[in-house]
Formats: structure tokens, C-alpha cells, sequence
């Protein structure tokens, strides 16, 4: 590979900085065996993992239209999402390749803006679907446990119960909704 300069290794340095040490080092091996030429700064942010789904990822999660299902995704899936909604009624072919375009898209902006992953929750119609999703959502960090808790109505420490299959304890204004 070519040589960089003493100012191009403080571009790549400075341009690096945001994102963890790890992540950056596991993005230079990727580069190191799936590089050919000349190495750039977008070969090593497209393949540093900040948390972010792959499109096909995003698509398998987001890409229904099952309105009873709970789903946990990124803001950038949501985006994605908005643009082949319409398709997806008609042509879930042409809907995946237009998600997975401006889904791809949207994150290389975002990664270049240096703007750090958001995960959020929609809730579906089916109740008893949300606590599994949702706990399994705190567990893999993608949601703090105060906001899933939130959402269900429950404390932040029942969370772990419910994700076993026990019935929470409901706050009462919450209860009286139900």
C-alpha cells in the first residue's frame, strides 16, 4: 500500500478519533484483507461497527407489514423505512432494494456527520409481544432499562422478570388503563 504522509496520518487520526479504539482497529484489519489499492478514510468508516444494523439487518427487522409486532430499530431504519413504504404493499422486492439504497445511504451520512447510533422502540397492537422485544432490547444495551420500563408501565427492575414470562406488577394509573 502507499505510504501516507506525517498531515495524512493526522487527517486519518483526527477523523478517527470519535470512535472506539476497538472498532477502529477491527475496521483496519477488515481494510488489510478486503482492500485493494490505495487505502481511504471511507474504506475504514464503512467498516467500523458503531452499532449500526447492516441494511439487510435493518430490512429483516423493519421490512413487514405487521402491525402487531414490536419492533426496536434505528432512527436510520425508520428513515429508510419511510421512503418504500408504499412499495412494499405492491413489490417487496423493489421496497427491500430501495430500503437497503437509502438505508445505506442515510448511515454513511450519519457516520460521516459522526452522529452516534439511536435505538428506539415502536410499539406494536400486540401487548403481550412488547416485554420480550423490549427486555431483549435492554439486554443487548440497544434501550436503557428506564425507557423500556416506560413504555411498559413498569418498573426498570421488573424487566428481567418479564422477559421470563412473569406478569409485571403494573403502576396503578397504569393498571387502570388496562
Amino acid at each position: 500500500g502507499a505510504n501516507l504522509s506525517p498531515a495524512g496520518v493526522r487527517l486519518f487520526g483526527h477523523e478517527l478519533a470519535p470512535y472506539p479504539e476497538e472498532a477502529v482497529l477491527k475496521a483496519l484489519q477488515r481494510c488489510m484483507r478486503e482492500v485493494t489499492g490505495r487505502l481511504s478514510l471511507a474504506h475504514i468508516l464503512d467498516r467500523i461497527d458503531d452499532g449500526r444494523p447492516s441494511a439487510d439487518e435493518a430490512w429483516a427487522t423493519v421490512g413487514t407489514r405487521d402491525e402487531s409486532r414490536t419492533l426496536v430499530c434505528t432512527t436510520e431504519a425508520m428513515e429508510a423505512m419511510e421512503v418504500c413504504r408504499a412499495l412494499l404493499e405492491s413489490d417487496e422486492v423493489a421496497a427491500r432494494m430501495a430500503f437497503r439504497d437509502r438505508y445505506k445511504a442515510i448511515v454513511a451520512e450519519r457516520r460521516s456527520e459522526g452522529t452516534p447510533v439511536k435505538w428506539y422502540a415502536s410499539l406494536g397492537q400486540d401487548r403481550e409481544g412488547r416485554a420480550p422485544v423490549l427486555a431483549a432490547a435492554v439486554q443487548q444495551g440497544r434501550l436503557t432499562a428506564e425507557y423500556a420500563a416506560g413504555l411498559l408501565g413498569v418498573a426498570p427492575e421488573q424487566l428481567a422478570g418479564i422477559a421470563q414470562g412473569q406478569r409485571p406488577q403494573l403502576a396503578a394509573p397504569v393498571a387502570a388503563l388496562i
